[in-house]
């Protein structure tokens, strides 16, 4: 089968087939992508460092403070709302423009083209805890079963640099068939230097000085893209290992309120797995879900349309009683 070349950034390059179908190894798409995972990671972690050692040397002002809070409520929208809940899935359709500024505040988390990262999680549900799941802390890619400091490391970190790539001839037809994700996509890291520039302004116009601006860039755009990283790591790794199965979903997918506090309600992650198209992923009693309820806010705004819905009776007859916590 001829893949087109969907995208600028990687349509030059190329991944070995391997035994597991929608997977490839290696090459220079495996070598491009754990150079780009790299070069992301270093302004995420480089940054996040150089936050905390100016706010140890200099104290932490309401300007770093507020666009800390901004910015990762905005950016992690992008993430919850738009890499998840709608390119991954499909779980509403926005209007036009909001489509396009999701998939640039999806940008801004720095995790990857946000077509990239939807193909990848399509491949995790298709083969969770299975061979071919991208980042299970049971198996890995091919299968084989890992010790579990071994395999907590592989989902949380190790996955993204082992030159694996998941095909997206295979699994990312729908996502790459988006025009306007597609172009996006192609040009994810012009977005990151857009949040780092907005932060800095923002720094720049509230602080008055250069010293506040670089302050602000570093609080504003590197330490909120570290919380949300971490935050959808976990579930690839501390949600399939600890928390509470309250479906039988035949794979080790658990509901973590560590995560769901980071990833504004996406820690639901056993519920998740049980019905993956739900627009709302805290189904249960007591279980919060901010970026559900905000897709329903959209919704009732004229925003969105289409929100997929779980029946309650379903819910019910679908949870398994009695089920205890897991770690």
């Amino acid at each position: 089968m001829t893949r087109p070349a969907y995208f600028l950034t990687d349509g030059w390059a190329h991944g070995k087939p391997t035994s597991v179908p929608g997977m490839l190894q290696g090459g220079s798409l495996g070598a491009l992508r754990t150079v780009s995972n790299a070069v992301q990671q270093a302004i995420v972690h480089l940054g996040t460092l150089a936050a905390f050692w100016l706010a140890w040397r200099d104290g932490i002002s309401w300007v770093d403070v507020s666009a800390l809070a901004v910015f990762y409520a905005i950016v992690g929208m992008g993430v919850s709302l738009g890499l998840h809940r709608l390119f991954s899935h499909q779980s509403f359709r926005p209007q036009p423009w909001l489509h396009a500024l999701l998939a640039v505040l999806a940008s801004m988390a720095m995790q990857g083209s946000p077509a990239r990262w939807a193909t990848d999680h399509q491949r995790h549900h298709a083969c969770s805890d299975r061979t071919g799941d991208p980042h299970s802390p049971i198996v890995d890619p091919f299968g084989r079963p890992m010790s579990k400091w071994r395999g907590l490391y592989h989902a949380h970190w190790g996955w993204m640099f082992n030159g694996v790539v998941t095909d997206k001839a295979v699994y990312g037809q729908a996502i790459w068939g988006n025009r306007v994700l597609r172009l996006v996509s192609n040009t994810h890291y012009l977005w990151i230097a857009l949040v780092l520039m907005l932060a800095w302004t923002w720094g720049k116009v509230l602080g008055g000085s250069d010293r506040a601006a670089l302050s602000a860039m570093l609080w504003g755009a590197c330490v909120p893209a570290f919380l949300l990283m971490h935050g959808v790591l976990s579930a690839t790794s501390i949600a399939h290992c600890i928390g509470r199965q309250d479906f039988a979903t035949g794979d080790a997918s658990r509901n973590n309120w560590f995560v769901v506090l980071l990833t504004f309600g996406d820690g639901w992650h056993n519920t998740h797995h049980m019905f993956p198209r739900s627009a709302r992923h805290g189904l249960l009693r007591g279980h919060i879900d901010i970026a559900g309820r905000l897709i329903e806010l959209l919704e009732k705004v004229g925003l969105v349309s289409g929100v997929v819905r779980v029946p309650e009776r379903l819910i019910q007859t679908s949870v398994s009683r009695g089920v205890s916590d897991a770690g």
